[in-house]
């Protein structure tokens, strides 16, 4: 089996996160979050046990305006929010972007002793490195090429697998645009994405062999595992995935993303859309809440991922996936037949499936970084991946 270990810094968060509120609460202060990540939900579940709350949450991404929580946050559009309650405000800015984010916050008036800037996120996730521990010590660190090609043999696996099988895949996101632009990896890209129809997916899982130098990470396998899709990991090499709150320590991973059917009626779509935002949040919630939140929680997974996959692929009149809102990006949906197999591109010198009408779907994505700066869109993630010993 794959190793794999977990570590959840929210504790640490709701730690500093309490000893700021104590004393502002009992001054009567209205507390305004800045920047709706998923984790404010178990924030504010275990200020309630103490009789402390987060008054408001806002957010400057659209997507998430009137979005309910599971954890029952409303997340706000920040002008009317932020104008309405200054006199007796206190923000809370939790962020990466904290620096744009306070600028912001001055330009309604606030004044510096109204703010207080939380460690960003980046920085919770840094003490997870203890979950690499001492096997690292004496092991090579892998430069960003040699990580791109473990990853390319990976690729090749999954490939090779896909034709024995007759499974249907698709070189997605990120990987797609290199395809297109560089024949290859987008030169700062350090990770591939790959769709497959649902129907497929489910087979990949079962039939998968468990034990040799690839394997499937999946949540019904590995119960640390958090993500709503599945990864394929070199067993030969361990990365540290640092994200907030939950960190993973495991192999080199491809990221593989199931593809759902899709109504056609605009107000069935908009209500798939909803659903799946709100099921993001109660997935989230279950992970980042466990041993956390002191009351009885039920373990809804099967249950979100049958509602989730209920549309076939290859039934339905337009495709999807359900797991990318998460991060707020806009929906977007294609005609099935925009995904008819059959088409392949050149990556690193191979050929690898596309869906057939490739430059549709590049376009719908495109439109998450139409207004970007360059700085925003060339980013690699930390390389804290070693070849082991």
């Amino acid at each position: 089996m794959a190793d794999l270990r977990s570590r959840n810094v929210l504790p640490r968060i709701i730690h500093d996160v309490s000893e700021r509120l104590d004393s502002l609460h009992n001054a009567g202060k209205t507390i305004v979050w800045f920047g709706y990540i998923a984790l404010v939900d178990v924030v504010q579940a275990t200020l309630a046990a103490k009789g402390r709350r987060i008054d408001y949450v806002v957010d400057n991404d659209k997507q998430k305006w009137g979005r309910v929580t599971c954890g029952g946050i409303l997340v706000s559009p920040p002008s009317h929010v932020m104008t309405t309650v200054r006199q007796n405000a206190v923000v809370f800015i939790f962020s990466n972007y904290a620096d744009a984010i306070i600028q912001q916050v001055k330009g309604y008036g606030y004044e510096e002793e109204q703010i207080i800037r939380f460690p960003a996120p980046s920085a919770y996730a840094e003490e997870a490195e203890a979950l690499l521990g001492e096997e690292i010590l004496d092991s090579r660190r892998m430069t960003l090429r040699e990580l791109q090609l473990a990853e390319l043999d990976m690729l090749k696996a999954l490939r090779e697998f896909c034709a024995d099988h007759r499974l249907k895949y698709y070189l997605a996101g990120g990987t797609m645009f290199g395809a297109v632009n560089y024949k290859g990896f987008v030169p700062w890209d350090d990770d591939i994405d790959i769709y497959m129809p649902y129907e497929d997916y489910v087979y990949l899982i079962k039939h998968f062999p468990v034990g040799g130098r690839y394997e499937i990470l999946h949540w019904e396998a590995y119960d640390e595992f958090f993500w709503p899709y599945i990864q394929m990991v070199d067993n030969a090499t361990v990365i540290l995935y640092g994200s907030t709150p939950i960190s993973l320590a495991q192999g080199v991973f491809i990221d593989i993303i199931p593809l759902t059917g899709y109504p056609e009626d605009r107000d069935e779509i908009e209500y798939r859309v909803d659903m799946n935002r709100y099921l993001e949040s109660k997935w989230r919630w279950f992970y980042n809440s466990r041993g956390i939140v002191h009351r009885d929680q039920s373990d809804d997974r099967a249950d979100i991922m049958k509602k989730r996959y209920d549309l076939s692929f290859y039934d339905s009149p337009n495709v999807a996936t359900a797991v990318e809102l998460w991060g707020g990006e806009e929906q977007w949906i294609v005609p099935r037949a925009v995904f008819d197999y059959g088409t392949t591109l050149e990556f690193e010198g191979e050929q690898f499936s596309v869906a057939k009408g490739y430059e549709e779907y590049l376009k719908l994505r495109a439109r998450k970084y139409a207004n970007a700066p360059v700085s925003a869109i060339q980013v690699s993630h930390p390389i804290n991946a070693y070849w082991k010993n």
